[in-house]
């Protein structure tokens, strides 16, 4: 639901701070089962993924610390992300509220990267747009460090294809597990097995 919603409607429902900042407050008043309850129907309905996989016992504990406050921008950045299939940085309408306090430029060094001045005139930024531009990608092939992917063929939040073609060449390990969903990888009952010692073993493999 969240993903497909418009950025209008989403910042109609979440706001521009923090992402449903309300949530905070019901988790420390309300009994453990209950909370949990009532998240984990919110959550499932919000960004699809369910328990299948969780190890039940521990439920209650996990949405004693989840979600943690978050700002709304993030969740929103994280949506576009999904929606388009790219790694985005934030749109413009994501950065004008900063601008009352400093202005943000591309960085000339690194043109994926955001930095911050306290200058704010446009002119010394040599761009008449201080914003990257509409359907901007960040250039993963200057990655150079070896790289682990491990992804679920159920998380819709991420794709792991697309990041993969553009890393090909710095892949230490990359692994599909089958039915894995968005937090499995850190929730699931056999994720020390499917996913924790695959990565530690590759890299222990790659040369210090």
């Amino acid at each position: 639901m969240i993903i497909k919603a418009s950025r209008l409607k989403y910042l109609i429902c979440f706001g521009r701070t923090s992402f449903i900042p309300l949530m905070n407050y019901i988790q420390t008043t309300i009994p453990a089962w209950l909370f949990t309850k009532l998240a984990y129907q919110m959550f499932f309905y919000l960004f699809g993924w369910s328990d299948t996989r969780w190890d039940k016992l521990y439920k209650n504990a996990y949405f004693r610390f989840t979600p943690r406050p978050v700002s709304s921008r993030v969740i929103l950045q994280w949506t576009d992300v999904a929606k388009r299939k790219r790694l985005l940085p934030l749109q413009r309408d994501d950065l004008v509220p900063l601008m009352r306090s400093r202005e943000i430029f591309p960085s000339a060094e690194s043109p994926g990267l955001i930095v911050t001045t306290s200058n704010n005139s446009l002119a010394s930024s040599g761009s008449s747009s201080p914003y990257p531009q509409s359907g901007h990608e960040y250039d993963l092939s200057q990655i150079k460090v070896p790289m682990v992917v491990i992804h679920g063929t159920r998380d819709e939040l991420v794709n792991a294809c697309h990041l993969i073609e553009q890393i090909s060449e710095v892949l230490a390990l990359e692994k599909s597990i089958e039915g894995y969903e968005h937090l499995d990888f850190i929730w699931a009952k056999d994720a020390k097995q499917q996913c924790w010692d695959d990565m530690v073993e590759a890299l222990k493999k790659i040369p210090n």
